[in-house]
């Protein structure tokens, strides 16, 4: 509700299939994100705040990591000249 008035949010395929994809995981709790021991709790702003940071923690990682393969295959090695 916003402003204490019902709203539509219309939302993309992908994004309906995710929800899809978390009411199955929720086990028949009435929420999408429920509380790892209580159904009828939600999960808790702490522990989606956790998720969120490590999911961004990686895929930084991953980024950094594809960039430093992507320079070490680019880059030719350096080898000596060899004089006879």
């Amino acid at each position: 509700m916003k402003a204490g008035k019902a709203h539509n949010i219309y939302l993309s395929q992908q994004a309906l299939d995710i929800m899809i994809a978390l009411r199955t995981c929720a086990g028949g709790s009435k929420y999408l994100l429920p509380s790892r021991y209580d159904g009828d709790k939600c999960m808790s702003n702490a522990t989606l705040n956790r998720v969120a940071q490590i999911v961004v923690e990686r895929s930084k990682a991953k980024v950094c990591q594809s960039k430093v393969s992507r320079c070490m295959t680019c880059a030719a090695p350096v080898r000596p000249s060899s004089t006879s």
